[in-house]
């Protein structure tokens, strides 16, 4: 499973996302595992094999430690992940 990743499709993931959640009541841990859901979801939709899931899920979950790491960076933040 090979996909050209637009970047800018990206951003207008996460900001449709964001534009979608914003004050809408929920607090942040409803937004996390809510958006983890979803990401599992997703997974489960489009993988054919556990091959395919596992390497999606570590693609998700790499992306999401190298957020953290330049969000914390950015931010001044002490945030240690584990990659």
């Amino acid at each position: 499973m090979a996909y050209e990743i637009d970047q800018r499709k990206v951003v207008g993931v996460v900001i449709e996302t964001h534009t979608a959640l914003v004050d809408k009541g929920f607090n942040h841990g409803e937004v996390v595992l809510g958006l983890a859901e979803l990401i599992g979801r997703t997974i489960v939709e489009v993988a054919e094999s556990s091959i395919q899931s596992a390497e999606l899920m570590k693609v998700a979950m790499e992306h999401i430690e190298r957020t953290i790491r330049i969000g914390a960076e950015a931010t001044e933040k002490r945030i240690i992940t584990a990659g």
